[in-house]
């Protein structure tokens, strides 16, 4: 993501564009995703049933314990988030995160569906860029900027 956000601003200088980058990183999102939104959001953006039944297959009944100092309390079960350190995890929270920019819009559709093969022309801003819990919001002005925070924001809650 980093080299992106640079190559972002690379091309908005020789552009003499202006640009507002706005860097979120939400805490304990891995913690906090919704699993019953994710499905859905998986749905929505097109992926198979079955691919779906099979994730939520890995989370259903997932138990945890808490350690304090040494000591290790009774299994819990865990009805919300994503499994830290799974190799599926990041993908999981991007579709999330995804959602959450595109829902401001009214849509939840990707901008440039795979089958199209289309690309972004020279004159279109990247909105925004992802990366595992960090996303990066872009603007040409900073009202856009707010107005892009502020959706943002209310989305997430």
């Amino acid at each position: 993501m980093v080299f992106a956000a640079r190559q972002l601003q690379e091309k908005s200088l020789e552009q003499h564009q202006e640009l507002y980058m706005t860097f979120v990183d939400l805490t304990k999102v891995f913690d906090s995703v919704s699993r019953e939104g994710l499905w859905k959001i998986m749905i929505k953006f097109g992926c198979q049933v079955k691919f779906v039944k099979i994730v939520k297959q890995f989370y259903n009944g997932m138990m945890a314990r808490g350690l304090d100092d040494g000591n290790s309390s009774d299994p819990f079960q865990v009805t919300n988030g994503v499994k830290l350190g799974c190799v599926l995890a990041p993908t999981l929270l991007s579709l999330m995160f995804s959602a959450k920019l595109m829902m401001p819009s009214g849509s939840l559709t990707p901008a440039f569906p795979s089958n199209t093969g289309a690309v972004a022309s020279c004159s279109s801003l990247i909105r925004d860029l992802l990366f595992a819990d960090d996303c990066t919001l872009n603007a040409n002005k900073d009202k856009e900027m707010q107005l892009d925070m502020n959706r943002f924001s209310s989305a997430c809650d």
